[in-house]
């Protein structure tokens, strides 16, 4: 039965909150799921509905359910240290989404610490629900012929099909680089394999720097274990003929120096 929380002055009549459920011994006021639902819309960047504040109850009502199971289960244990790691980690991620610490406490009005102090328990009981749902999950086995049987319990013709081929359509371009963009390139590499040759710079340092390999770059050029056929030929032929620790001359497609490794 939901409920009403009122200021306690008798000149006072404002309702400050309601109890929307309760769960066990746990209340869930209006102000959690409006809370709850709040940070979801931010996240989702969509409107507000009362469809999602009825869908935010639910998942509060479930969760609650699911930890107050946790609960029971003496075979459940959430620590605290699981607990601050867990918290800390979803805090940089607001903190980075928001623009850094300063800008989430003036979003909240609150400080980091007591942002922790309030949402602490609040992440204890998630992780009760989660780890309680997984055991749970676990334990679920479906053969094939449930899986048929459930299957038959529809019509047929109220099944999507879905067909074997389909037809498109794209529009696709591929650039042809200038032959004095080739040379550029190509001069560029030689520079850069003479720095590392000449012990300047490592070959790491010069490929984060330089390389414009969306994939490796990051890595310092590093290219995890991959068959010479998966390879463009050009490239394949040097990697498959360079000793181990040197560094190759350019290739012109790509314009790149190798390392082997």
């Amino acid at each position: 039965m939901p409920g009403l929380l009122r200021a306690q002055s008798p000149a006072d009549d404002r309702v400050l909150d309601e109890i929307v459920a309760v769960v066990g011994n746990e209340l869930i006021l209006r102000s959690e799921v409006d809370a709850f639902l709040a940070g979801y819309l931010q996240q989702q960047r969509i409107p507000y509905s009362d469809e999602l504040w009825l869908e935010a109850l639910n998942q509060l009502i479930d969760q609650k359910v699911l930890a107050e199971h946790a609960r029971r289960d003496t075979t459940i244990q959430i620590s605290d240290d699981r607990v601050e790691q867990a918290l800390q980690e979803r805090l940089n991620q607001l903190m980075q989404q928001v623009g850094g610490q300063t800008r989430l406490e003036e979003i909240y009005g609150k400080t980091l610490t007591q942002l922790k102090a309030e949402l602490r328990e609040d992440f204890r009981e998630q992780m009760l629900a989660e780890t309680f749902r997984n055991r749970k999950l676990q334990q679920i086995r479906i053969t094939p012929s449930e899986v048929r049987a459930w299957f038959e319990q529809f019509p047929t013709d109220s099944l999507p099909t879905l067909p074997d081929l389909v037809r498109l359509s794209h529009i696709v371009r591929y650039p042809r680089p200038s032959e004095k963009a080739r040379q550029e390139a190509f001069e560029i590499a030689s520079a850069i394999r003479d720095s590392i040759v000449s012990g300047r710079s490592t070959f790491e340092d010069m490929a984060r720097r330089f390389s414009e390999d969306p994939g490796s770059a990051a890595a310092g050029g590093h290219i995890p274990d991959t068959r010479l056929a998966d390879l463009v030929p050009e490239f394949a032929a040097v990697a498959a003929r360079l000793p181990i620790g040197e560094i190759s001359q350019p290739s012109r497609r790509p314009s790149a120096c190798t390392s082997s490794a």
